[in-house]
């Protein structure tokens, strides 16, 4: 039997990071932790998924705030990955967000605890010629996975091919798929 184990929370594009976030008529009154922060310090959280958007101004901002949040809370342990949820057109849109974020001196700290980027392009394009020029093309890119986009039993090995380093496992994508992409 495991004597641990790791909870990834995932940080939703609604969700209140600090109890200042939470209107009065939406606070919980069950004595449990309702944001981020505090389930962080309650629960000793340290793997999460952060979801974006693609609204850059929005999702820098978020990631700077979700920051000084990891490093007040978590004694710098932390690991994350980064859903991008479809949201990139291309890789120039993507390649330009992650520019940004990474030049942003706050947000380059965080991103030295990131493991994967998830699913940045839409599923329609993931494997598409344009995308895997691009990404093959990009020195020094992210980790970047598939996961709406392993629609079919060699959705796998051609993202690997194409220069993504994986895809998600998910039971509602079926256990043996799991199992053969294993």
């Amino acid at each position: 039997p495991l004597h641990e184990l790791r909870v990834r929370r995932t940080v939703g594009l609604a969700d209140p990071l600090k109890p200042t976030d939470i209107f009065e008529e939406d606070r919980l009154d069950d004595a449990l932790p309702q944001a981020l922060d505090e389930c962080i310090r309650r629960y000793g959280l340290d793997r999460f998924k952060i979801k974006i958007n693609g609204h850059f101004e929005g999702d820098l901002e978020r990631l700077r705030r979700l920051t000084g949040i990891f490093e007040s809370n978590t004694a710098g342990g932390y690991r994350f990955t980064l859903d991008g949820n479809e949201q990139f057109k291309n890789v120039d849109e993507f390649r330009t967000f992650w520019d940004a974020a990474s030049s942003d001196h706050i947000i380059a700290g965080l991103l030295e605890h990131l493991i994967f980027v998830e699913q940045p392009f839409h599923r329609n394009i993931a494997l598409s010629d344009d995308v895997i020029t691009g990404l093959q093309s990009w020195q020094n890119r992210p980790s970047v996975i598939i996961d709406e986009s392993d629609g079919n039993l060699t959705s796998l090995a051609e993202a690997l091919d194409a220069g993504y380093q994986g895809t998600s496992h998910k039971n509602c994508k079926g256990v043996f798929k799991g199992i053969a992409n294993r």
